[in-house]
């Protein structure tokens, strides 16, 4: 949806909404993917957890009050919810792993992944991280 909101409030071109829009929320993906998975090892799954939903309350909050003023907050949003369900997503999968039998860990990863892509592709016409 926040492609159609920067056309539409700012009308601005596809390839600088892809470039200064989403790009920076997808690289951080990778950077608190990483920082995710230390902070579960550290201070385990919940702190993580919560770190998350924090992170993705404040992106969704950034949107709610700056949608109209200028469009590098909502490349601001994009990085804390990437960052936010990067997060909950490594808890998420370390969670699993560490609920199954090492017999099932294969299969149940699988499953799981399995829900987060049906998930992403019935919640909205663009892409969503499970």
């Amino acid at each position: 949806m926040v492609p159609y909101l920067m056309r539409a409030v700012y009308d601005m071109p596809t390839g600088l909404i892809g470039s200064a829009i989403l790009f920076p929320g997808t690289l951080s993906v990778i950077l608190f993917g990483m920082l995710g998975g230390m902070l579960a090892d550290r201070r385990g799954h919940i702190a993580a957890m919560l770190v998350g939903l924090r992170m993705i309350a404040a992106g969704f909050l950034i949107v709610l009050v700056y949608t109209d003023r200028a469009p590098w907050w909502i490349t601001a949003s994009m990085i804390l919810t990437f960052g936010g369900l990067s997060f909950v997503k490594t808890v998420v999968s370390a969670s699993v792993a560490n609920t199954l039998e090492p017999d099932e860990a294969g299969s149940g990863m699988g499953i799981l992944n399995f829900a987060c892509f049906l998930a992403e592709g019935l919640a909205s016409p663009g892409s969503a991280d499970c």
